[in-house]
């Protein structure tokens, strides 16, 4: 192929994506169901905290949700245009030419111990501190998986890891239990946890940033301008 075929293709590709994304739009504004992705910690610990405005908007019986998938994975589907919108989490503002993001809420790390742990009478910690710890982790379909490498190169030291989930509940469970510590937003903590969550002293601090996405291109249907309207109003 020449250099110009080459240069064609790649716009036909283009012209054929957008076209199949345009046919799923079209069907799903006749059906007025909103496609609304929504990653594992927000849709746990995030997402029932606006259900009622949801629900008094009439909008909730309107969300067809996409759950149990990274925020990575939603963000492929909303650009393919399986997702109309989705809610995100990323450590810094998102910023994709494609998208159109409004950030709506930001939440800290922490690092959870048992309050039986050696470390549970302190308020914050350095990640210097916890060489000598056994991590519980939360696999690389969360945002903190990047989150914990960051920490763990600014501290200079390989971390032991004795076990990854994908499970919040249970990363909790074992972290109360004393089995080892975690690194976690404090977004999916609440006050029945039995769980004593430390403030992380560093240099660049990172927030969970929770933000509502949607491709540009797309024109946004009542309901679904409704939704925005519904998630920034609330930031």
């Amino acid at each position: 192929m020449t250099k110009d075929g080459k240069q064609f293709d790649r716009h036909v590709v283009t012209i054929l994506n957008e076209l199949e994304i345009a046919r799923k739009e079209i069907s799903r504004n006749q059906e007025q169901m909103i496609r609304l992705g929504l990653p594992p910690i927000i849709s746990q610990f995030y997402f029932p905290q606006i259900t009622p405005g949801l629900t008094d908007n009439k909008l909730l019986r309107r969300i067809e949700p996409y759950e149990e998938k990274g925020s990575a994975i939603l963000l492929k589907m909303l650009k393919d245009g399986t997702l109309d919108m989705s809610l995100l989490s990323s450590t810094t503002p998102l910023t994709d030419k494609n998208l159109k993001a409004h950030t709506i809420s930001k939440a800290n790390f922490k690092i959870i111990v048992s309050p039986q742990h050696r470390l549970a009478n302190r308020k914050s910690v350095t990640f210097n501190e916890l060489v000598n710890e056994n991590f519980i982790n939360l696999n690389s379909s969360f945002i903190h998986a990047e989150v914990f490498k960051h920490f763990a190169h600014e501290a200079h030291f390989r971390p032991t890891i004795i076990f990854q989930t994908s499970d919040v509940p249970l990363l909790k469970s074992l972290v109360s239990q004393n089995t080892g510590i975690a690194l976690l937003t404090d977004l999916a903590l609440k006050n029945t946890d039995d769980l004593v969550a430390l403030d992380i002293e560093t240099n660049i601090p990172l927030n969970f940033i929770v933000s509502i996405a949607y491709r540009r291109s797309h024109i946004l249907t009542p309901n679904q301008s409704k939704l925005i309207s519904l998630l920034t109003d609330k930031k």
